[in-house]
């Protein structure tokens, strides 16, 4: 008797996780893509992405760094819980990497399957950053970090000249 009620029980844990991953009013083929779908994007596998789009490379200490975040939808919706972009100065020798400053956006914002929004973005570089060289680079770190899930990721080169 004990064994079956603990397979009744497995059971009916099992049936009320499937009902919170997906809603039971979609068929069960239907709920477990949806089921799988959201559990590969927690792996990252599907999950939206993010890219910083700068007008230019190039810029001089003191300027205003301008441009947009593009976000892509993958293929489930994902609620966004903020957006973080690091300058980082690194120096490729020792590899010493050092953060400027940082730019957060916090977001409740579900970005749907495949859909595409755009987000402004600011940075002040400081009047007294050094100048790139071969020994310095600076470059932007974002990052899209999602409730659920792991986050995405890009990388931005930019020069700093007088």
């Amino acid at each position: 008797m004990k064994l079956y009620h603990d397979q009744h029980v497995k059971k009916e844990a099992a049936k009320l996780w499937c009902e919170r991953a997906a809603p039971p009013y979609i068929k069960l083929e239907e709920r477990s893509l949806l089921i799988l779908r959201k559990y590969m994007s927690m792996l990252g596998i599907g999950s939206a992405k993010i890219d910083l789009q700068l007008p230019k490379l190039q810029y001089s200490p003191g300027e205003n760094v301008s441009g947009i975040f593009l976000i892509e939808g993958g293929t489930i919706e994902q609620q966004i819980k903020r957006i973080e972009c690091d300058l980082v100065m690194t120096s490729p020798e020792d590899e010493k990497e050092e953060v400027i400053g940082t730019a957060t956006i916090l977001s409740t914002k579900v970005i749907e399957s495949e859909e595409t929004n755009k987000m402004d973005f600011n940075f002040q570089l400081p009047e007294d950053i050094p100048c790139s060289a071969p020994d310095r680079i600076f470059q932007f770190k974002t990052r899209l970090i999602f409730n659920e899930g792991v986050k995405s990721a890009d990388l931005d080169k930019i020069t700093i000249i007088r």
